[in-house]
């Protein structure tokens, strides 16, 4: 995934992106998906009791290097 602090990320005048990357946070769709995501596992999470997560046991299985459950251990650390 690209950050959007990377370099080379910025909107052309054609408004695409310079150095595309489709998993940009800059990419508007891209960012749509990550945040409707998040919303939905949070209300889960909330709702099935698993908020706060202080004090459980987190097993992230996955494909990719973990960057979801890393963005929840930053706003609600284990």
């Amino acid at each position: 995934m690209t950050w959007p602090a990377c370099a080379g990320n910025t909107p052309t005048a054609s408004g695409h992106l310079a150095g595309s990357d489709i998993y940009s946070l800059f990419n508007p769709a891209n960012l749509f998906i990550h945040q409707q995501r998040q919303r939905e596992t949070l209300r889960l999470l909330r709702r099935r009791g698993f908020y706060p997560l202080l004090g459980k046991n987190v097993l992230g299985i996955g494909c990719g290097a973990g960057g979801l459950l890393l963005e929840y251990l930053a706003n609600d650390p284990l």
